[in-house]
């Protein structure tokens, strides 16, 4: 993909005329540079070559969109870059089917629906959370999305499934965890452009306790100024109460 949103596929090109992306997660920040709604996308080619779209829904009703293209063997060289604003109820549309949804308080009923398939979204608002480590102030920052994985931990014993994401906690902390109590991971993460690195991982993963509050592990994984692979937020994890922090639906 060139930076006039062009392919080219056996010596036949074709201009892109309509694009469309299913929103599975998102990031609200209220304060800031740029306040808004942002979401991300992205896609490979037949090569392996990879384009992250950036979608930015400001207060000036415009959907602002920035196109990355880079080899994953090499992000830190960027190929392409496109950026687009599309007017709101114009060139650019949101839709959503109309549904119901409950919302799930505690670990039991979070067990209950993931065991019979449900299919289970989360909001997490940094403001109604506590980071015990004092290293992060995320206020006037929400972030949700559906949980693509989500894991149970058996109590005193080996986890009963086994998750081994680089983007989520490591294995001695999921141990640690699993040790404790009985408790559920969920997860979801997104791959964005980032100035230092080219690429940048940005992830969630959400611990729900049999008691106490479930527990949010923000991360912010990319190579650093010093060449260094590393997560901007360090160490830090943040005490987000139901109904103030996290926030758990069930569609119904």
């Amino acid at each position: 993909m060139d930076n006039s949103i062009t392919q080219s596929l056996e010596n036949f090109e074709r201009t892109v005329q309509y694009a469309g992306a299913k929103v599975t997660g998102w990031l609200r920040e209220e304060t800031g540079e740029m306040p808004g709604i942002f979401f991300y996308e992205s896609i490979a080619d037949l090569a392996g070559i990879m384009t992250v779209f950036e979608f930015h829904v400001a207060d000036d009703d415009v959907l602002h969109v920035r196109g990355t293209t880079f080899d994953p063997l090499d992000p830190g060289v960027v190929l392409a870059e496109e950026i687009l604003q599309c007017r709101l109820g114009g060139a650019a549309r949101f839709y959503a089917a109309a549904y119901d949804r409950v919302e799930l308080m505690d670990y039991e009923s979070v067990v209950e629906a993931q065991t019979r398939g449900g299919k289970l979204a989360v909001q997490i608002d940094f403001g109604g959370c506590v980071d015990w480590t004092g290293g992060v102030n995320l206020t006037g920052v929400m972030t949700g999305a559906y949980l693509h994985d989500l894991f149970d931990f058996v109590p005193e014993g080996e986890p009963s499934s086994i998750f081994t994401s680089l983007l989520s906690p490591t294995m001695e902390e999921i141990a640690l965890v699993s040790g404790m109590t009985a408790a559920l991971l969920g997860s979801a993460h997104a791959l964005k452009s980032d100035p230092a690195s080219g690429v940048a991982y940005e992830s969630f993963d959400v611990f729900v306790f049999e008691s106490g509050n479930p527990m949010v592990i923000p991360g912010y994984w990319r190579i650093d100024e010093s060449g260094d692979w590393g997560n901007d937020f360090g160490a830090a994890f943040m005490d987000c109460p139901f109904g103030r922090g996290v926030r758990i639906f069930q569609e119904v």
